[in-house]
C-alpha cells in the first residue's frame, strides 16, 4: 500500500503580526525540515488561501520571501511541483471597485459565475479588480491566471504510485465584500461542476477551498452536500 501525504496550510493574514508571523514560518518550516529529514516529507502542499491580511503587494512579498521560497527549497523534488494555492477573503482587496455590490449579484446576473465567456467578462468588470494583487505575486500559478479563465476553477490530475490523484482549486471569495459574508458566498455551481466534470476519473479528489459550507449561500448548500451529511 502507498501512503500519501499531504500538509494543508490555511490563514496566514501575512503584515497583521510582525513578529508573530515570523514565528509562525519559522515554526513550519522548522517542522517540515524534520519531517523531510526523517523520511516523512509531504507528497502535496495545500496553502488554501488568507494569505495576505488586506490583499496588498507588500504582504504577499513577504510571505513569498520569507515562507513560501524557503518552503518549497525544503521540499524533495516531486513535492515542489505538487504545491497548490488558492485565495481566501482576505486576499480580496476591498479598495477596488468599492462601489460594485456583490451580495445578490447572482440575482441581478445569473451567469455571474458561469464558466463562459459571458461570465468571465462579468466577473472582470466586477472583481478581477479585487484580486489583482494575489494573482501578480502568485509564485505557483504563473502565466495567464485561472482566476481570470473563463473556467474561474483549476483543475490537475497526477500519477501517485498505481492512482490517479485529482486536485480542483476554487475561489469562495468570488463575492467577499466585507465582515458580514456568512451566507453570502458562492464557488458558482457552475465552475464547480465544470471543474469536477476534469478530474472526474480520478480515484482521488481533493478540491480546495478557503471558507466552511456553511458560509455559503443558503439554496447553493443542499446541491453540493451529499446526503445523508449535514452542511
Amino acid at each position: 500500500m502507498t501512503t500519501l501525504r499531504w500538509l494543508h496550510l490555511s490563514d496566514f493574514h501575512t503584515g497583521k503580526d510582525g513578529y508573530g508571523q515570523s514565528r509562525l514560518f519559522q515554526y513550519i518550516l522548522e517542522y517540515v525540515k524534520s519531517r523531510v529529514e526523517s523520511g516523512l516529507a509531504p507528497d502535496f502542499v495545500f496553502i488554501t488561501g488568507d494569505i495576505a491580511n488586506k490583499g496588498k503587494p507588500d504582504q504577499y512579498k513577504e510571505f513569498n520571501e520569507n515562507f513560501l521560497l524557503p518552503l518549497i527549497g525544503l521540499l524533495p523534488l516531486e513535492t515542489q511541483n505538487r504545491v497548490y494555492l488558492i485565495p481566501g477573503n482576505h486576499d480580496v482587496d476591498r479598495n477596488q471597485t468599492r462601489a460594485v455590490q456583490t451580495y445578490g449579484i447572482l440575482v441581478r446576473i445569473p451567469e455571474f459565475l458561469d464558466p463562459n465567456e459571458k461570465g468571465q467578462f462579468e466577473r472582470s468588470q466586477a472583481v478581477f479588480p479585487r484580486f489583482r494583487a494575489y494573482t501578480e505575486n502568485d509564485m505557483i500559478n504563473t502565466g495567464e491566471h485561472w482566476l481570470f479563465s473563463q473556467g474561474g476553477v483549476f483543475s490537475n490530475s497526477v500519477s501517485f504510485g498505481s492512482k490517479k490523484i485529482g486536485i480542483l482549486g476554487i475561489n469562495t471569495a468570488w463575492l467577499s465584500f466585507s465582515d458580514y459574508d456568512r451566507h453570502q458566498l458562492s464557488t458558482g455551481k457552475p465552475l464547480l461542476e465544470d471543474g469536477l466534470e476534469k478530474i472526474k476519473d480520478c480515484d482521488f479528489k481533493f478540491v480546495l477551498g478557503h471558507h466552511p459550507l456553511d458560509w455559503f449561500l443558503d439554496e447553493e448548500l443542499e446541491p453540493i452536500c451529499e446526503p445523508p451529511r449535514e452542511c
